[in-house]
């Protein structure tokens, strides 16, 4: 163990044990349930997306088999096993390459982008059965999109103040979203119809009728 604690000690792997500590801490605060991805739109205009990064990141994964695992669970995987890697590396190299000055900068810059490299390509296969437990909901969608379709009653009931209602999009997907009917209307049981009608911006929810 304190073999362990002077490598990560030591000067020249501060940036791999950072690399290392921040991802071993993101997931253990996931593992507690601080972060929790919700599919919900409510407090959004946008629905049915994964957090992908950007384009860049999504095209980058997709060549490298990444799949619809979000870039949170990637980067961190990429992090921790650069981390390890670097490590690994700048001990093998400085005892093996006695070299000082720009020559030893020259060395960890190259053990810099090897360790990239490495971390991308274990993160890539970890990834593959990883993306099996991530849905593919496309493309994100405008909250607008939607009104017209028709949903069915998620929640116990739906009325003036409650509810929720799951929508099937274009594509096969389907999301849940908050849905509120007028104050003069009977309220709506789980598993009834009803019918999409309106956006509200200001409420984030959406305002609806018993579909019949």
């Amino acid at each position: 163990m304190q073999f362990i604690i002077d490598l990560l000690e030591k000067s020249h792997n501060w940036l791999y044990s950072f690399f290392i500590f921040i991802s071993i801490g993101i997931w253990l605060i996931s593992a507690l349930g601080v972060f929790h991805h919700a599919d919900s739109v409510e407090g959004s205009h946008e629905i049915g997306s994964i957090d992908s990064g950007g384009d860049f990141l999504h095209s980058l994964g997709e060549v490298l088999g990444f799949g619809m695992v979000p870039s949170s669970v990637l980067i961190t995987l990429i992090l921790f096993f650069q981390g390890v890697t670097g490590i690994a590396l700048n001990e093998w190299l400085l005892a093996t390459f006695h070299v000082e000055g720009w020559l030893r900068y020259l060395l960890l810059v190259v053990n810099f982008l090897l360790s990239l490299g490495v971390g991308m390509t274990v993160a890539s296969f970890i990834s593959r059965p990883l993306r099996y437990l991530f849905k593919d909901y496309g493309a994100a969608t405008k909250a607008e999109a939607i009104v017209g379709k028709i949903a069915q009653v998620s929640s116990g009931k739906v009325n003036a103040d409650f509810g929720q209602a799951v929508v099937k999009l274009e594509d096969g997907n389907t999301i849940e979203v908050a849905v509120r009917i007028a104050e003069q209307q009977n309220s709506l049981e789980y598993g009834q119809k009803l019918l999409i009608l309106d956006f509200d911006k200001e409420k984030n929810v959406y305002l609806v009728d018993k579909y019949e």
